[in-house]
């Protein structure tokens, strides 16, 4: 009866090891969001301009921007795994990009490596040009981005990270969020 307590006492024991190293021995990817660049470009007057006289006063005239954000999404295995298959996921939709990098699914992350993937956002204004944009900080439909990279490991078996731009956080799970299901 005592070798049976000693082998159910191991056994337990074993069972929090074993979940801690198969946990540590997942590839982790991150996510990043960067600003790379800004551009703000006068396209011309607005409709929205009421003339005076038959003239419009371009000092206090409503103006049509052009503003475009360039940045960076940078994918990095955190892991010393390597992560096969990289997906990406944009809740919702994907915001409208003038441009985006595909991430190649065929192409492994190996430990510690970076992909950056370029991508270019656009939004047009109507605005004086003393109440212009700010363009240091990212627009909200970036701010509020979420992603989510799917990946697997040697063994086929799928993880994900959940990346809330907002907050700037990654979240590492092993089942997909209902958020992201088709």
């Amino acid at each position: 009866m005592e070798t049976l307590f000693a082998i159910v006492g191991i056994v337990l024991a074993a069972i929090p090891v074993y979940y801690f190293f198969k946990e540590k021995s997942s590839p982790k990817l991150t996510v990043e969001i960067f600003k790379d660049n800004t551009s703000s470009s006068p396209i011309g007057p607005s409709n929205k301009n009421v003339p005076i006289d038959g003239v419009i006063e371009m000092r206090n005239a409503i103006m049509i921007f052009e503003l475009t954000w360039n940045i960076k999404i940078i994918i990095r295995n955190n892991s010393e795994k390597t992560a096969f298959y990289p997906k990406i996921y944009f809740k919702n939709a994907q915001p409208y990009f003038l441009r985006i990098d595909k991430l190649n699914e065929l192409e492994s992350i190996i430990s510690n490596e970076t992909k950056t993937l370029n991508a270019a956002y656009q939004e047009f204004e109507e605005v004086t040009g003393n109440e212009r944009n700010d363009m240091l900080v990212l627009p909200e439909t970036i701010m509020r981005i979420e992603i989510l990279l799917e990946y697997q490991d040697g063994n086929q078996k799928k993880y994900f990270t959940h990346f809330k731009q907002v907050n700037k956080e990654n979240n590492f799970m092993t089942k997909k969020p209902k958020a992201f299901n088709d």
